[in-house]
């Protein structure tokens, strides 16, 4: 009677033996993972679309209105600064996101599917503006592109993905 071995298991086995591993095992337990349960997890999970994506995006810009009116803030540094801040902050928490991306259920993750840094999430906000500068096309772009990412997204190698 033979044990059955798990597909996964055995991929790694062929992949590895008699071979050196020791760079890839400490890569992949950085990660708390296997090197194949890295690409299978991010893989596995649902990419978010352009039109959720756009309702988060309208929640946000609502919500930041809303504060810049409340405290009477005008002018670009001041706006700029807030919404800066806000995009940065939240993005790089254990939230994973904006309060529009919570309310749909979406985070964004590095291209392991982990949280990214704030350094990261800085470097996205300022690729926003990338997107946004050829006419939207870099936003408009998740709806076309089959890990839903933007331009922003594919700059700084991340991905907004359902939550589990």
């Amino acid at each position: 009677m033979s044990k059955e071995v798990n597909p996964r298991l055995k991929e790694w086995q062929d992949k590895y033996h008699g071979k050196d591993i020791s760079q890839e095992y400490v890569h992949a337990q950085s990660y708390n993972m296997d090197k194949v349960g890295q690409t299978v997890r991010l893989e596995s999970q649902q990419f978010v679309g352009f039109w959720r994506r756009t309702f988060a995006y309208i929640v946000d810009s609502i919500l930041l209105s809303l504060f810049f009116y409340i405290f009477s803030m005008e002018g670009f540094w001041p706006t700029f600064l807030i919404g800066a801040i806000y995009y940065t902050t939240l993005t790089s928490s254990s939230i994973q996101g904006t309060i529009g991306k919570v309310l749909i259920g979406a985070k964004v993750t590095d291209k392991h599917g982990n949280q990214i840094s704030f350094g990261h999430s800085v470097g996205r906000f300022f690729a926003y503006f990338l997107s946004g500068i050829i006419l939207f096309l870099g936003f408009i772009m998740v709806a076309f592109n089959g890990k839903k990412q933007g331009l922003h997204d594919l700059i700084c190698q991340t991905y907004v993905i359902n939550k589990n």
